[in-house]
């Protein structure tokens, strides 16, 4: 890839001419994104500048994808929304149908990250009708793991449980064994949800084995856990710790980034510990997995954290002191829900249509 780059950087600076610039950075836009998030931002900046005026939608909307993309991988999901609209826009009137899909599924990520869940459903279903009459089943299956994914959020179970089995059925036959095991992995929350715990059971046991073969010690443990959870709802605490203690070793590394996991996890085992009656081990877990989910910024996890403290000083006898972690529960629900409110709220400010200048 450097050379492809260097050429291109050298073409770029023997040429005058505006459109052939705009193709060079293009390119170089591609080349960039997968590497360079900020240098393809720059370049396909450069790019759209140059054609900004000029009726070439073609490089115009690739760019512009491309931008949306780099931007997304940057975590710049308001600008990656922007590109992507505008791209969408633009595509309208053209006969554009792989650029129009691309711009649709980023458009529908940003808007997800966003809060936006309405229309980031909106989007994946124009992009899903556009990649099923291309035929490209692959791309079909991405989307309908997303569509799962958001009538999950919408809690929508059983629908979405529709659209990740439509999934799982392309992706067993076009996609990577990692991405089989996602969407099995999502189909087991689903059962789980649905109170089937023998087929929840069914898919994480077949997402694990998948896991442990490709040694991805944090999906592993992800699958353990979740096991662990439906042995938790069907009364089992024993089998239920094991598995999560299981989990809790492969993520005991010190490697910061399984921090939010190892939170979320002991406070699991804290409470099968209390579902056992083992009050002291309990409040041990409470109180190391809250501290973990307060350096990490969960407030999820600290509002269970929270929850669990209340119960076990409520066993305990310390009515204040449950009282006490009851408010801070009361209080880190409220902030969750003004932090959402404030998502829908900068998704809903930033949803007007936008056309190109």
């Amino acid at each position: 890839m450097p050379k492809t780059l260097q050429r291109l950087e050298e073409e770029l600076s023997l040429t005058e001419d505006k459109t052939e610039k705009a193709g060079i950075l293009a390119q170089m836009t591609s080349l960039l994104a997968e590497h360079d998030h900020y240098k393809a931002i720059f370049c396909g900046s450069q790019a759209l500048n140059l054609i900004r005026e000029s009726d070439l939608p073609d490089i115009k909307v690739g760019v512009l994808n491309t931008l949306a993309e780099s931007s997304r991988r940057a975590g710049e999901f308001t600008t990656a929304r922007k590109y992507a609209r505008l791209a969408a826009f633009i595509v309208r009137d053209c006969d554009l149908p792989d650029q129009e899909a691309k711009a649709l599924n980023t458009l529908g990520i940003c808007c997800w990250h966003l809060g936006d869940q309405n229309r980031a459903l909106e989007s994946y279903l124009r992009a899903l009708e556009i990649r099923q009459r291309q035929g490209l089943d692959k791309a079909v299956a991405g989307l309908l793991n997303n569509i799962g994914g958001i009538c999950m959020h919408l809690e929508d179970t059983e629908l979405a449980l529709g659209y990740y089995h439509r999934a799982l059925k392309l992706k067993r036959e076009h996609c990577s064994p990692m991405s089989i095991s996602n969407t099995l992995n999502n189909i087991g929350v689903c059962y789980r949800r649905l109170g089937r715990y023998r087929e929840a059971l069914e898919s994480f046991g077949e997402a694990l084995q998948i896991r442990q073969i490709r040694e991805e010690h944090q999906q592993v443990a992800r699958c353990l856990a979740n096991m662990g959870r439906v042995y938790m709802d069907m009364g089992n605490q024993s089998i239920a710790l094991g598995f999560c203690l299981r989990a809790r070793v492969l993520l005991g590394s010190g490697d910061k980034r399984y921090d939010l996991d190892l939170a979320i996890l002991t406070v699991n085992v804290g409470e099968i510990y209390m579902r056992r009656g083992q009050v002291d081990l309990a409040l041990k877990h409470a109180v190391k997995g809250l501290d973990t989910a307060e350096k990490v910024g969960d407030l999820n996890c600290v509002m269970n954290a929270f929850e669990l403290l209340a119960t076990i000083y409520d066993n305990l006898g310390y009515h204040g002191k449950a009282s006490h972690y009851c408010s801070r529960a009361d209080n880190a629900r409220e902030q969750l829900q003004c932090v959402e409110a404030g998502r829908k709220l900068k998704a809903a400010k930033g949803s007007g249509s936008e056309t190109p200048k």
